[in-house]
């Protein structure tokens, strides 16, 4: 439903779109509200309706980026020129761009735009950046420090960052006020409650032939209902007070599928995961064995259970399948992380191992699976306890390498790709004293990951530094979250989300 049809060639996005009769309007529920467009990672609904971004991507995480402000006639990529083991990227603006307010918008806006966003603190990546800089009015040059060649560093500038003009941004407080470029504009904003928005008459992109998906405004007004307790959005949507739930209450799925609505699974692009401690205070760092019986005796599937199996699927890798550079076959491999929670063998590594009953401390922010693990450990014999920490403690705690000996992240690893997923729990240069979160100091073993972190990484590259991972016992996925969406399916025959899941309801096909 969902990432089948991001990835509509632009030639064909006209006629699947002149499908949709015009619609009146659309209510959705989120968590959240925000229509300050260098507040990033507070974005929704809002801010993606009615600011744009140089680009935006065809299929979802990692797929290909496809002009939308940029000019896709302009550029050896469409969009874009830069030429290999150059530190510079030039950019082409169209030149027809106006914002809300009738200010034309150009390359240096464009560059206005980063630099602010930038300064909102919101960006994870740009350090590498060291200028924006407008050539004239369509061309825009970004200069780095070296080249871009991570998987992701480029995405994650351009795909990254809404546009606006420099004059819009002085005239208006954009945290209460709104002027963009896109195909909708801000009818009213109440903070705490509702941002409603009507479609812009005059936006810029007239051309279907040119026209991403998220550029289409299906219809006329949108509104974005500010509701967190769980009984209000069932309530919401049985009433027609909303017709789209973004996150229905795990308790409440079957209801709501049981009453009539059209039901879509969203799986997320992150991974909940156990830890060893692999420095000189734990008696894991020495033991494979006792890691390995560690990991045989607790499967993924039971923790996914444990945390609720509707809002939960088990993972079979420090990863899951919405990544571009996941790879299936990694389900078939025979290693912990594919074991069902094996028991016997499970005994058998602990038979092997030098554990003398000493008593394991797990770590955790909250208790829940932390006490699943516990009672899987106490029953093939392993005694454990639990110290529940802050997050911020736990920081402090990972790095010292004391005071633990597993770990279990319960909150959020996320990315784009799963190498990238890896580079946040083992990429030595992010820890502090070189080693992984766990603490394991092997050079090699960080070589494997960088192969996988560049442009030009194989499968090979991949399938090396998992299996290194699972040789090491050193880490254990346990289960990525799901979303699951409610809509009334006779107003609605296709939705549509972004590469970041927000959904724009401008960009739906409506049947009435």
């Amino acid at each position: 439903l969902f990432r089948s049809e991001i990835a509509i060639p632009t030639e064909e996005i006209a006629g699947l779109m002149a499908t949709s009769v015009q619609h009146d309007s659309i209510t959705l529920d989120a968590g959240k509200l925000n229509i300050n467009p260098v507040k990033l990672y507070d974005s929704g609904t809002e801010l993606y309706s009615m600011y744009e971004m140089l680009f935006q991507v065809a299929g979802g995480l990692g797929s290909e980026m496809r002009p939308t402000m940029a000019d896709a006639d302009r550029g050896e990529f469409g969009g874009y020129d830069h030429e290999a083991g150059s530190n510079v990227y030039t950019f082409y603006i169209n030149d027809n761009i106006y914002d809300h307010d009738g200010n034309h918008f150009t390359a240096s806006d464009a560059a206005f735009s980063f630099e602010k966003t930038r300064e909102g603190g919101q960006v994870s990546g740009w350090d590498v950046v060291e200028s924006w800089e407008a050539a004239d009015d369509t061309t825009l040059v970004m200069t780095c420090a070296r080249e871009l060649t991570g998987k992701g560093e480029l995405e994650n500038i351009v795909l990254r960052c809404f546009m606006f003009t420099e004059k819009g941004y002085n005239d208006h407080n954009l945290t209460e006020e709104e002027c963009g470029t896109g195909p909708y504009r801000l009818a009213s904003f109440e903070s705490g409650a509702h941002v409603k928005m009507e479609k812009y008459p005059d936006y810029w992109q007239t051309d279907t032939a040119k026209m991403q998906r998220g550029q289409y405004a299906t219809v006329d007004n949108i509104t974005v209902q500010y509701i967190v307790e769980d009984a209000q959005k069932v309530a919401a949507l049985q009433t027609s007070t909303t017709n789209l739930s973004q996150n229905v209450p795990p308790a409440y799925i079957e209801q709501i599928r049981g009453e009539g609505f059209a039901m879509a699974k969203l799986p997320g692009n992150d991974v909940s995961y156990l830890e060893c401690n692999m420095s000189e205070n734990s008696v894991l760092s020495g033991d494979l064995n006792l890691r390995l019986a560690i990991f045989y005796a607790i499967a993924s599937a039971d923790a996914a259970t444990i945390m609720g199996s509707a809002s939960n699927n088990p993972v079979y890798t420090l990863g899951c399948p919405v990544f571009p550079d996941y790879n299936p076959d990694w389900e078939t491999w025979d290693n912990y992380q594919t074991s069902a929670g094996n028991l016997t063998l499970a005994k058998e590594y602990l038979g092997k191992s030098s554990y003398n009953g000493e008593e394991l401390v797990i770590l955790c922010t909250s208790e829940k699976c932390a006490q699943f693990i516990q009672q899987v450990l106490q029953n093939i014999g392993v005694a454990c306890k639990i110290s529940k920490q802050s997050p911020t403690i736990i920081t402090d705690i990972l790095a010292a390498g004391t005071d633990w000996d597993l770990y279990v992240n319960s909150g959020v690893r996320a990315s784009d790709y799963v190498a990238n997923l890896w580079s946040h729990v083992m990429n030595g240069s992010a820890f502090v004293g070189g080693t992984t979160e766990g603490r394991y100091d092997n050079a090699e073993y960080q070589q494997l990951l960088k192969n996988c972190m560049q442009l030009g990484a194989t499968q090979e590259d991949m399938d090396a530094f998992w299996q290194a991972t699972v040789d090491n016992a050193l880490v254990e996925g346990l289960y990525s979250p799901v979303t699951y969406i409610a809509y009334h399916g006779d107003e609605v025959s296709s939705l549509w989300l972004n590469d970041k899941s927000i959904f724009l309801p401008g960009a739906f096909v409506y049947t009435k």
